[in-house]
């Protein structure tokens, strides 16, 4: 399956080991989800894993470069077009952009953030409708 995947997700599934994020970042490690990604992606990933105000969580910051590399080897690296379109949020035009350019959906929390056209899919119920086969595989159900 392929999806965009807000920075907000993958912090949360980094910092917090048994939540619903770290699940998903779980299934981004194992290449059952292919990111949709670009530059930009990777830099606020990593930018945001570096936060002053994240430092309580301790993120192991060579494990993370190698979760980036790994999500960059077995993504989908995109360069959409800049489409013209009034964003809540100007900082999430990089995420609505890659999954209008591939229909990817965009799993996230903050549906605020972006137009009301964009396809967005909550952490929540992304891994209620997700389980693992036992090849390690992810599919949706019916």
């Amino acid at each position: 399956m392929h999806a965009v995947i807000d920075t907000n997700v993958v912090i949360s599934g980094v910092i917090s080991p048994r939540s619903t994020a770290a699940f998903i970042v779980g299934l981004v490690a194992t290449g059952d989800i292919v990111v949709c990604y670009n530059e930009s992606i990777i830099a606020e990933y990593r930018n945001v894993a570096r936060y002053p105000k994240l430092a309580r969580y301790r993120i192991d910051i060579d494990a993370f470069e190698r979760f980036l590399e790994g999500l960059a080897d077995n993504g989908e690296y995109v360069s959409p077009p800049f489409l013209r379109v009034d964003m809540p949020d100007e900082d999430d035009r990089r995420f609505y952009e890659i999954s209008c350019d591939t229909g990817c959906p965009i799993i996230t929390r903050n549906h605020k953030d972006f137009p009301n056209d964009a396809f967005l899919v909550d952490p929540s119920f992304f891994a209620r409708t997700m389980h693992a086969t036992s090849d390690g595989l992810a599919r949706l159900e019916p």
